[in-house]
């Protein structure tokens, strides 16, 4: 495993990279020498019951840990013995440099592979990869230039001008200052609504992403009467397929506005929605962070 990990970091330069300041300005540094340890962590004398409880606690502290973004690797890797022949990984990464996408379609089949190569006594059969992280950067600041960035700039600019607060009933008051914390809240659609969704979609040529943006909008409408809804929305930022096995932060932010105006029907609505949602999709290439910091130059980036 140690193996494995020691190699994925060889392989991808985002798992090396850390952030340094240069006269106030952050910059890339990829440490391709940085040690990976793997903690192990041996529960296997404990009751099941306490095994999987200190396992959990583990798991916990170990999220909660800070990361220092001027020393490499910014991810951790613990490895928990549960008994004689069962084991739990745990893995920490800091969200600046992977997102989900990575996690789940790059790194953990290139684990898995690399793993049972090294286990079995295999060379890894992984392809040399073309690109690194570094390479889609350079490609999206040549992109953002000229006739392109002006495109995006004009477009949101308009779209988000002239946006309101939405104020959503409470059923109590809030403290004076926000704190800003939620929680989570888990529900299951059945099936035959799902599957009437998903027909919905088809008969107006939208998506079921689409039909459930615009019942999500059409309840933000009820609760506030606002004559214009914005909602952000994340985009998988892999435009290009050879960015698709490139490991790295791709995710940007879309601000879908949708006006309310005239009372429309629900159909007149999707068709809204999916409109916003392809003209959204054509001026995807502007950063959301680069876009806030225009619009609001005061704003703290490292908080954005």
């Amino acid at each position: 495993m140690k193996q494995a990990l020691q190699e994925i970091t060889r392989r991808h330069a985002a798992l090396c990279t850390c952030f340094i300041a240069e006269y106030g300005q952050p910059r890339q540094v990829q440490r391709p020498d940085c040690p990976l340890s793997l903690v192990v962590a041996d529960l296997a004398t404990l009751t099941p019951q306490e095994r999987q409880s200190k396992a959990n606690e583990l798991a916990s502290t170990e999220a909660r840990r800070p990361f220092d973004l001027g020393k490499a690797p910014l991810w951790r890797a613990l490895l928990v013995r549960m008994g004689a022949t069962e084991y739990r990984l745990d893995l920490t990464f800091h969200h600046i440099i992977i997102d989900a996408y990575s996690i789940y379609n790059i790194f953990l089949p290139d684990l898995w592979h690399l793993y049972d190569s090294y286990r079995r006594a295999k060379s890894p059969s992984l392809p040399a990869l073309p690109l690194q992280y570094t390479d889609y950067v350079r490609w999206q600041r040549n992109r953002l230039t000229g006739p392109v960035l002006d495109a995006c700039r004009t477009y949101w600019k308009k779209q988000l001008s002239g946006l309101e607060t939405m104020d959503l009933p409470a059923t109590r008051l809030g403290p004076p200052v926000p704190a800003h914390r939620g929680s989570d809240l888990y529900f299951t659609l059945s099936r035959k609504l799902t599957d009437d969704l998903i027909a919905l979609g088809r008969r107006s040529g939208t998506t079921l992403y689409v039909a459930l943006l615009a019942a999500f909008k059409t309840l933000l409408w009820r609760y506030t009467g606002c004559p214009q809804i914005a909602v952000g929305t994340v985009d998988a930022g892999r435009s290009r397929p050879e960015f698709e096995r490139i490991m790295g932060y791709f995710l940007n932010t879309l601000v879908l506005r949708t006006s309310m105006s005239g009372n429309p029907t629900f159909l007149e609505l999707l068709r809204r929605v999916q409109k916003v949602r392809l003209e959204a999709d054509a001026h995807k290439d502007l950063p959301f962070l680069k876009l806030v910091s225009q619009r609001c130059p005061n704003t703290n980036r490292g908080g954005t």
